[in-house]
């Protein structure tokens, strides 16, 4: 199979960087709770998801670290006038 090179990178490359990125904005909010192998397994199978997919996920998740922390972490909340 030809590969198609846009601009510096190639296809393929391209693929596997969008799959880190969205496997890093998944595991963002997972920081300190344990996973196993079947939970790494589903991160790497929502990670090759559409953007707009990962990006809706991703904040269920932000908001949901969010709410476990409650007042403690108020001065950082999303959405928190500025």
């Amino acid at each position: 199979m030809r590969h198609q090179v846009f601009g510096f990178e190639t296809a393929d490359e391209w693929r596997s960087r969008i799959h880190i990125d969205n496997r890093a904005a998944l595991l963002e909010h997972l920081d300190g709770i344990p996973l196993g192998d079947y939970d790494h397994r589903i991160i790497d199978w929502l990670a090759c998801w559409d953007v707009p997919t990962i990006a809706v996920v991703a904040s269920l998740l932000r908001r949901a670290w969010w709410a476990g922390h409650g007042s403690a972490c108020d001065a950082h909340r999303p959405g928190r006038p500025r």
